[in-house]
């Protein structure tokens, strides 16, 4: 998983924001409850204007741990920008 999760920031952050996702997508396939996955996801969902995504991931983040900070904020940044 962390391997996977590491190469899916890496691809992030050299913008390839499709095989970032798709790193993503196998990390939490196999641990969906690995609050790094999704957080990771959401991270890339926001950079690629994939807000709704975005927002399901964070609040899927937060229903795994409630005061994680990162998912909160960016939560209210969404809000802002969708509604």
């Amino acid at each position: 998983m962390r391997c996977y999760n590491n190469r899916a920031l890496t691809f992030r952050v050299v913008k390839r924001y499709d095989r970032s996702l798709e790193d993503y997508d196998r990390s939490i396939t196999i641990n969906p409850c690995l609050i790094d996955g999704l957080w990771g996801r959401a991270q890339t969902a926001f950079e690629m204007k994939l807000y709704s995504q975005a927002l399901s991931d964070c609040e899927k983040a937060l229903s795994i741990q409630s005061d994680f900070a990162p998912a909160q904020s960016l939560i209210k940044r969404l809000n802002k920008l969708i509604f």
